[in-house]
């Protein structure tokens, strides 16, 4: 079962470690007894995304809408890529339940464990207390279908195949120049400053690697994370986590200087003393990795 996670360092589906208390908390919020595999799992990792993300499925309402010049998948499945946690929070894993019912008009009665989109598969408890059917509904083709006789059954049939469109991991902050189709340049604290009160994902990031690689004023830098960890604009406080997480996997710790192991520290408290309870969790996450690798 270990298996089934992708154990990615910086995962947003990721909660905090599962404890009865939270156990018991969201059972109550629910109103439901949730399935002892699914518990059995999320303690191992609460929530996340799965290395065993693909699960035989045959659309069979989109399967007609297909033309006869459109090839049959050789294994139809459909893609699971993540599995909601538990928290105390109703605005993370199982508990955004209630919300999502009530946005997208669902049917009563079940827990939502994942959701791409108009799709989501849920726990069914329309008809049952203990031991729920595992559902998929799409509401854009306005579908309720039965994927599983239970979590179990779910668990046992996910695989796992090679995702051809998967980015390469970046190993050299150039790399990444390359991606957006432009070539490695210097930034200037003036020009800096400018991109990061902008709106383009593209030249924050590339801005970011340029001066997490450029070992100087780590005061002026830790000023520009805090704003950016504090901007208004969704993508900036987790791509400036996730450029930092980039850039620490280019570069040898071992064999960096005193000087730039305080930097890497200084910057790392800065994620942790973020009010994003994500942040935090990934800043603390990015401490054990340097601890890991000293």
């Amino acid at each position: 079962m270990h298996d089934i996670w992708k154990n990615e360092l910086l995962d947003e589906y990721e909660l905090e470690p599962l404890t009865d208390r939270v156990i018991a908390f969201a059972e109550a919020q629910l109103g439901v007894k949730l399935p002892p595999s699914l518990i059995e799992l999320l303690q191992i990792q609460n929530g996340g995304y799965l290395q065993a993300n693909r699960y035989p499925y045959v659309d069979e309402e989109e399967m007609e809408e297909e033309t006869d010049e459109e090839e049959d998948e050789e294994n139809p499945h459909l893609i699971l890529d993540h599995i909601y946690g538990i928290s105390t929070n109703e605005d993370e894993g199982l508990l955004q339940t209630n919300y999502l019912v009530n946005e997208w008009e669902l049917p009563k009665n079940i827990v939502i464990i994942h959701q791409d989109g108009h799709r989501f598969i849920a726990l069914d408890y329309r008809t049952v207390k203990n031991n729920p059917p595992v559902i998929i509904i799409d509401e854009d083709i306005d579908v309720v279908d039965q994927l599983a006789v239970d979590f179990s059954e779910l668990l046992q049939n996910l695989y796992s195949e090679e995702d051809e469109g998967s980015e390469e991991e970046r190993k050299d902050y150039n790399q990444l120049f390359y991606l957006y189709g432009q070539k490695p340049r210097d930034y200037s604290y003036k020009e800096a400053e400018r991109i990061f009160k902008g709106k383009s994902i593209g030249d924050v990031e590339m801005a970011l690697h340029y001066f997490y690689h450029k070992n100087d004023n780590t005061e002026w830098l830790i000023s520009q994370i805090s704003y950016l960890l504090n901007s208004t604009l969704d993508f900036a406080p987790e791509t400036t986590i996730e450029t930092f997480h980039d850039y620490l996997k280019a570069i040898n710790f071992q064999n960096e200087s005193n000087e730039k192991k305080q930097r890497i520290e200084q910057i790392i408290n800065t994620f942790k003393s973020s009010t994003n309870r994500k942040i935090q969790r990934f800043a603390n996450k990015l401490e054990q990795y340097v601890e890991t690798n000293q």
